[in-house]
């Protein structure tokens, strides 16, 4: 139970502000003159107004104590759920029960401190049938949540907030989000204001209790702190954080402090510096690890005010240190890994005119590992040449230059050369009647480099290529109106190298997408992506065969949704239609670093899935019926072959799930 006393009847409070204290004094003044609730009429007075004799103490008024709001409410739902995979059947019902109740109101005083609670309680149980025996089962459990939450002065400047939390399902069903895992969270907040800053310390713990996984526990504390002063802001952030795991008697333990200082004198200049410790202790079965890294940089960027120049540069240092167990001391009687690693670097661009930019930069590092050590160094220069496009007709014909110098040296290598770019193309786009547009485009390009020295590269990788030819082709058409959008467009490119390697890369996509509305009621919202890809080298002197490697996919989404299917109000329908699909062909096993990166194809297990839902409100009830079609590839062994995965094969399955639900709604949820 929670009290409120008016505000008349308070005494005055350091920090109180004085809007409340006015109102205060409002609110005493009005009661002087009214009754109040639940008492009597005052007594008529004698003429001339008096109502009681000079002498006569005032009466004070009384303490009011009052409950705060309590909002309660809830919903009792059945479900019924029918699948069928790869001819197996099974159905799964279940009913559930839930009454939710939550509070919100202050203590003493808004200003003071409020209070914030909920507690929930599901009652479920399930029933599931099917044609395997594993399939049948019974269950039956509650489900308990609860929160609760004191915020204490928190328009001050010392605001205090604490919060706590618990949650425990005890039950196992298919058509339930629950499982048998009890959790509890609490903590606090502090924090105090200043004029230039603010701090502030929290501290969290959660536990997690499975029948199956046994106790988990995490403990986090952390402190920050802000400070601006002019042309200064200073951050400093310290926290720790703790897991255990009781039953193993594993524990992981983080310790980091981290320090940012920013510093912005106008707005020309920008220097941001960070310094960061960082302790790492993992107590495992198989033994104790434990790192430590501290790590420096700072950035500066200057920009002129009066020309086309901007400049920036940074150093960085890094020191790690790892201890691991069962790892035998090097000569030197460490064990583990140390690493030592120092940056520095620069640039400039510089805007010689409005279209030529030139730019420069210089970067040198040192690493040492343990008792090996390294340094390198590289320098660039480069010239970019970006001309008008010039109209010829209805078309528009760009093209762009630019030159690069490179210097590159270390312990392992010394490299340096120059590369040339030219690339040229045309634009043209039609403007139809109703909106549309057409666009098309052709791009061509061209790359020469000269490298000179000993490059480090490895046995059997080959070397980039000095002349590279790319070629690219883009049409698409679009409609863009207040109601909608569509899009389509189709792209190729292809860029080969000229040289001994005889390396290339090839690329279509298609891509269609939509957003169109087809009443007020209803709209259709589509994408489709198509992409063939195919890579490899042609044949040359000294090999058997070319390499190559095609791969194709395609992805789609088309989705409907209308609120008033057949006109009736409230009955709302949706179908959702989603693609993935994707093969790989290669002639010869493709090198693994070759001069165009290759793609990473991937095995998606949902090829296809069709999902079509019906709803329709009836007052406060809710009914629901949906239809899932899915194709998946699963991995099938085959018989007698073992387990290697060169005997395992992919094959399609037909997923079918039939699902209905009605939910009534009561209370003030």
């Amino acid at each position: 139970m929670m009290s409120a006393t008016p505000l008349c009847a308070a005494e005055p409070r350091g920090g109180v502000p004085a809007v409340l204290l006015a109102c205060a004094g409002l609110l005493c003044h009005a009661g002087s003159h009214a009754a109040l609730p639940g008492s009597a009429e005052p007594a008529a007075g004698p003429a001339g107004g008096a109502t009681h004799a000079p002498d006569e103490p005032a009466s004070e008024p009384p303490v009011l104590w009052t409950l705060p709001p309590l909002r309660w409410g809830g919903n009792l739902a059945y479900s019924h759920r029918r699948d069928s995979a790869d001819g197996v059947n099974s159905m799964q019902s279940g009913l559930s029960t839930t009454v939710n109740a939550s509070t919100s109101g202050f203590i003493w005083q808004p200003w003071f401190a409020r209070v914030d609670a909920a507690l929930g309680f599901t009652k479920v149980s399930s029933n599931s049938e099917g044609d395997l025996p594993a399939n049948n089962s019974a269950s039956e459990g509650v489900l308990v949540t609860g929160r609760g939450q004191l915020s204490v002065l928190s328009q001050s400047k010392f605001p205090f907030e604490a919060h706590f939390e618990k949650t425990d399902n005890q039950v196992d069903t298919n058509l339930a989000a629950s499982s048998d895992v009890a959790s509890q969270r609490y903590g606090f907040t502090q924090r105090y204001f200043q004029t230039r800053g603010e701090s502030s310390l929290a501290w969290d713990r959660n536990t997690q209790t499975s029948s199956n996984f046994g106790s988990d526990q995490q403990e986090s504390l952390e402190l920050r702190s802000a400070h601006n002063q002019d042309a200064h802001q200073l951050q400093l952030s310290a926290n720790r954080t703790v897991n255990r795991h009781d039953n193993s008697g594993e524990s992981a333990a983080q310790d980091n402090l981290t320090t940012q200082h920013h510093y912005t004198p106008g707005p020309a200049l920008s220097v941001l510096s960070m310094a960061n410790l960082s302790n790492s202790e993992l107590h495992l079965q198989q033994g104790d690890n434990r790192t430590q890294l501290a790590q420096f940089s700072s950035n500066a960027f200057w920009q002129s005010a009066t020309q086309a120049l901007s400049v920036n540069g940074g150093v960085r240092a890094l020191t790690l240190a790892a201890d691991q167990a069962g790892l035998v001391a090097s000569s030197d009687g460490t064990s583990g890994t140390r690493l030592l690693t120092a940056n520095a670097n620069a640039g400039l661009n510089y805007d010689y005119s409005r279209l030529t930019r030139l730019n420069a930069s210089l970067n040198v590092g040192s690493v040492q590992s343990g008792p090996l050590s390294s340094t390198q160094s590289s320098q660039t220069l480069g010239a970019n040449y970006l001309p008008d496009s010039i109209a010829l007709g209805a078309v528009d014909y760009h093209w762009a230059l630019s030159a690069n110098a490179f210097n590159r040296s270390s312990s392992e290598e010394a490299q340096s050369g120059l590369s040339l770019q030219l690339s040229h193309g045309l634009n043209r786009s039609y403007t139809l009647d109703g909106g549309s547009t057409i666009r098309l485009s052709g791009n061509q390009g061209l790359l020469a480099s000269s490298t000179r020295g000993n490059p480090a590269y490895a046995a059997g990788i080959p070397q980039p290529s000095e002349r590279q030819l790319t070629h690219s082709g883009s049409a698409s058409w679009d409609l863009l109106q207040q109601t909608g959008a569509a899009l389509i467009r189709l792209s190729v490119s292809d860029a080969r190298a000229l040289d001994a390697d005889r390396a290339y890369f090839q690329l279509l996509n298609f891509q269609a997408s939509s957003n169109l509305p087809t009443s007020g009621y209803s709209s259709w919202t589509g994408s489709l992506t198509l992409q063939a890809v195919r890579q490899g080298r042609d044949a040359v002197e000294g090999d058997v065969q070319a390499d190559a490697s095609n791969t194709t996919s395609a992805s789609g989404a088309l989705s409907y949704q209308t609120q008033r299917i057949f006109g009736v109000r409230n009955l709302r329908f949706g179908s959702d239609l989603r693609l993935n699909l994707q093969s790989q062909q290669s002639q010869r096993a493709f090198l693994q670093q070759s001069f165009f990166s290759q793609l990473q194809s991937r095995s998606d297990q949902e090829t296809a899935a069709w999902v079509n839902h019906l709803d329709y409100a009836i007052g406060r009830t809710q009914l629901r019926l949906q239809l899932l079609v899915s194709r998946s590839t699963a991995l099938r062994d085959h018989a007698g072959t073992g387990a290697a995965a060169s005997n395992q094969a992919t094959e399609e399955r037909t997923n079918r799930s039939l699902y209905f639900t009605v939910i009534r709604r009561f209370g003030q949820y």
